[in-house]
């Protein structure tokens, strides 16, 4: 599905590659469409962690460059997961940007509540702010995913550190 897109799922080559019978996949999803979602959900499920996990692991508060630096390494890590929010497929089921509206939503609060938090009132508005940091983080991960021999993780976290310390005074 990473290379061909969501089109070229069917009941028939999913069973056929795992090796089981075209009902046990009715079985377990129901439909295509129910298999489809739980694929969203699964990959959904492992990017929130992900993401989790390069913000703030152990419970420490990394500076804004190692935040960016972890989140660089689980791209790199998982990198169809990445793809699939990224650059979502044609043929992609609703759940797929019902989830992607989730996940912005989530990380817009999450940089709102912590430029508000270590921007110790330097930050003139947190909210809008973080739009900013989220579209340009956003980027750099697209730009990663599509070439990462060409933009290296320090390319891509000097610019985001630059502009979370110019948003901070």
């Amino acid at each position: 599905m990473d290379v061909e897109g969501f089109v070229a799922v069917t009941v028939e080559r999913v069973a056929g590659e795992c090796g089981v019978t075209r009902p046990v996949i009715y079985q377990q999803f129901g439909s295509l469409s129910g298999m489809l979602t739980a694929l969203v959900d699964r990959e959904f499920a492992r990017a929130a962690t992900g993401f989790g996990t390069a913000m703030s692991p152990h419970g420490d508060q990394p500076g804004f460059a190692e935040a960016f630096r972890r989140l660089m390494a689980v791209v790199d890590a998982d990198p169809s997961t990445w793809r699939m929010f990224m650059f979502p497929a044609a043929g992609a089921p609703s759940e797929l940007y019902e989830r992607l509206d989730q996940a912005r939503s989530l990380t817009r609060d999450y940089l709102t509540v912590t430029l508000r938090q270590r921007g110790e009132g330097k930050v003139q508005d947190a909210e809008l702010s973080a739009r900013f940091v989220h579209a340009a983080a956003d980027e750099a991960v697209r730009l990663r995913l599509s070439d990462p021999n060409r933009y290296s993780v320090d390319q891509l976290v000097s610019p985001l550190t630059q502009l979370v310390a110019a948003m901070m005074g």
